[in-house]
């Protein structure tokens, strides 16, 4: 036997598979080591990127000449020093601003940075009209307060189209935002130092004295000493230290200086005058800035050149790799190509004859002595057994053949028996589960219908109004116990009569008319289209004994087992009836019997109280005469408020709006009102926010109902209690509020306090 022929089907299958193994492992090894070089160079790379992105640098270039140091710091600096030889230094850095949001237009860029760059743009526009008019201010010895009024410009397009620019190189890496550059941070610090930032509301806070400038100004100042720590955790070099110590000592000296601006503006102090106690030497600080972005840079170029090295070291390994690989793969192709050939395949191949020669009833055949692995001479030494097996095999199969055709005979003849009596039990079957399942369906379409109609029946009879079926000969088919309730007929009494005999005249003799009209033409004044109801109509019915009483009546048709019903809903109205007549006549007693004489008493009681009639009132008699007064206007008010809504129950209130001042209407209700306030000791405030706008409304109407929430604010407040009065925006509509310190209302009476005339104990 040769070497090969002592291995086994699973000796090679482990060789070859030993083999395959090592390759990969190589590779695997290989490609490790590439993808953890890949993964520095991707971090450093994508450091850079952020750092080299031709809009973060734009961005950062125009942070710088915009902010600190900058063309606002020179302009607010102009402003309040006067310094006129610093204008042309403003027009240069506004020149250069112009440059740069050009060179920003030449990137591709989205819909929300190419407005950002116009709102830039129209800023920067606005800042140069502003410095003329600056210049021309200063040569007339205007003040710097006043300067600052005339040159004003608002701030808030510029700043919202920076924050969309500065936000763009954070976009490179989102999952990550550790990974930034030192160029981000420093870009990001001069946006918090300059123009919008620290700097810019420093500036404004001294010239407007407005505490939202110092808070914003305290704001500023944080986040700069939050990006000045994140800066320190990178390796900074000793000329790094030393100008991030000096940004950071002119930080200090500006957030220290906020305490005395907040003193001498206290003590009055002119603005000019606070300038010049608070100046702060920038000098340090910006120099400071400068050699930090010089010392990014020179780290930028040895980054590059570290890039550089990886990217040919990982060139240089991946030839060696590919080289080796290609090697191992090809002598391992050719070697497991010649084992499967030499012990597997020829081999088989002969077996396969062997087997053929068998198949073909050949007796005498040539074996190898061995041919290829141990497994394949253990098949070989198989087959001359199998071969004396054969021979025996076909002498037994020859005496099974013939019993065997004898037992198919019986059998069929039995599967055929089978086959007659399998049928006959499955018709049976299926006609006694057809009767089984019809009656099941028959049980339940029954339970059904009854369960229906007593779901219809008690949903019918638990209505309060009245529900009648009839025929479309006239004749009642169901009557609920509602309209037992309102006609006074049971329903044994009415089915089967005629519906005529629940009207009066005249509609009892042309009630047939109406329903052979309507079948005719199936147009009707009352009824409805199919399986729909008409609108209620007012009429008169007849009642059990005579009684006429008025109704609401609507009528609907439906189709029930081919036949047309008309269903009539009635609704008793006597109640709503006699409640009108009394309201009526109760609106007409005040408008005539009250209202007359007590404009009479009013007219009287003002022409004493003038003096007309020389009778004057002191001590008590004066003060009882006052409360009478007061009572009088009470109730004519009252009366007027009765009538009002009488008017619009009738909608024929009437309203004439026009605009008004929303501080006007406030100012007036409070003056108005005073009374109040002073009769419960308490007093009325406007809130402080001023809201400068406009309502369009009804004077009257409106000061009618801030008399009603006053004065009832005042009744419930606590003696010395406030009542505040005031108004806000809420996107375009103005809200009016009254404020009080009093028991305030359950919250289970808040529903109620909006009927008429009602009063929470």
């Amino acid at each position: 036997m040769t070497l090969f022929g002592q291995l086994t089907f699973k000796q090679i299958s482990l060789l070859i598979i030993s083999m395959l193994l090592g390759i990969g492992v190589l590779i695997s090894s290989g490609l490790l080591y590439l993808n953890e070089e890949n993964k520095q160079v991707k971090v450093a790379w994508s450091t850079l990127q952020s750092s080299y992105s031709e809009k973060a640098r734009l961005t950062s270039s125009l942070n710088a000449i915009l902010g600190y140091g900058g063309m606002i710091h020179q302009f607010k600096n102009l402003v309040l020093r006067k310094q006129l030889a610093n204008s042309e230094q403003i027009s240069e850095k506004i020149g250069a601003a112009k440059v740069i949001t050009q060179k920003y237009t030449t990137l591709p860029l989205s819909e929300a940075e190419q407005a950002a760059i116009q709102d830039i743009r129209t800023t920067i526009d606005h800042y140069a009209e502003s410095l003329e008019k600056t210049v021309e201010a200063i040569h007339a010895g205007t003040p710097s307060a006043q300067i600052d009024k005339i040159s004003r410009v608002d701030d808030t397009l510029a700043l919202r189209g920076i924050d969309v620019l500065k936000n763009e190189p954070f976009l490179i890496q989102p999952e990550n935002k550790q990974l930034h550059g030192k160029s981000v941070y420093i870009s990001m610090l001069r946006s918090a130092l300059g123009y919008g930032g620290m700097i810019h509301h420093f500036k404004n806070y001294i010239l407007r004295q407005d505490q939202r400038y110092l808070l914003a100004t305290k704001e500023a100042v944080s986040e700069a000493q939050r990006l000045m720590s994140l800066y320190r955790n990178f390796e900074l070099s000793s000329s790094e230290m030393m100008a991030i110590e000096d940004v950071s000592k002119a930080v200090l000296l500006y957030q220290d200086k906020l305490s005395t601006i907040e003193q001498l503006t206290e003590q009055g102090d002119a603005i000019e005058m606070i300038d010049s106690k608070v100046r702060v030497d920038d000098q340090y600080a910006l120099r400071g800035l400068h050699i930090i972005e010089h010392q990014i840079n020179l780290q930028q170029a040895q980054q590059i050149k570290r890039i550089d090295l990886a990217f040919l070291d990982i060139e240089q390994t991946y030839s060696v790799l590919l080289l080796s690989a290609l090697s191992l793969i090809i002598f391992t192709t050719i070697y497991c190509v010649w084992l499967i050939r030499q012990q597997i395949v020829k081999p088989i191949t002969e077996i396969s004859e062997v087997m053929v020669a068998l198949s073909k009833g050949e007796k005498e055949i040539l074996t190898s002595e061995h041919v290829g692995t141990q497994e394949i001479y253990r098949m070989y030494q198989a087959i001359q057994v199998f071969k004396e097996s054969e021979e025996k095999k076909l002498a037994a199969e020859s005496a099974l053949v013939e019993a065997n055709q004898t037992l198919n005979k019986q059998l069929t003849m039995m599967d055929n028996m089978r086959q007659n009596s399998d049928q006959q039990a499955t018709q049976a079957l299926q006609l006694a589960e057809g009767l089984v399942t019809a009656r099941d369906e028959a049980l339940k379409a029954t339970r059904l219908a009854n369960d229906e109609k007593q779901r219809v029946k008690a949903i019918v009879d638990s209505v309060s109004d009245a529900i009648i079926t009839i025929h479309k000969d006239g004749l009642i088919q169901s009557f609920n116990p509602a309209a037992e309730r309102i006609f006074g007929y049971s329903e044994a009494e009415i089915l089967n009569h005629n519906i005529k005999q629940l009207m009066p005249s005249p509609h009892h003799e042309h009630h047939d008319d109406y329903i052979k009209r309507f079948i005719d033409t199936g147009i009707g004044k009352i009824i409805g289209n199919d399986f729909s109801m008409a609108k209620r109509r007012e009429l008169n019915a007849l009642a059990k004994g005579g009684k006429v009483f008025p109704i609401e009546l609507s009528i609907g048709t439906t189709t029930i087992a081919d036949e047309q019903l008309f269903i009539g809903v009635v609704r008793d109205i006597t109640k709503q009836k006699e409640m009108e007549r009394i309201k009526s006549e109760f609106v007409s007693t005040v408008s005539h019997e009250l209202r007359t004489p007590l404009t009479a008493i009013k007219g009287s009681m003002g022409l004493i109280s003038s003096g007309v009639l020389g009778v004057s009132f002191e001590g008590k008699a004066k003060h009882l005469f006052t409360i009478t007064m007061r009572n009088v206007e009470r109730l004519s008010s009252l009366i007027d408020d009765i009538l009002d809504i009488e008017k619009l129950d009738a909608g024929k209130m009437e309203f004439h709006f026009q605009a008004l001042s929303v501080q006007a209407v406030l100012s007036d209700a409070l003056e108005s009102n005073q009374h109040y306030a002073v009769e419960n000791k308490i007093s009325f405030h406007l809130a402080d926010d001023a809201l400068d706008a406009c309502v369009l409304a009804d004077e009257k109407r409106l000061a009618q109902v801030f008399a009603n929430l006053l004065s009832n604010a005042a009744k419930f407040s606590p003696e010395n209690g406030t009542v505040t009065l005031g108004a806000e925006q809420r996107n375009d509509v103005i809200r009016f509020f009254v404020t009080d310190s009093g028991i305030g209302i359950p919250d289970e009476y808040h529903d109620q306090i909006f009927e008429r005339f009602s009063q929470v104990d």
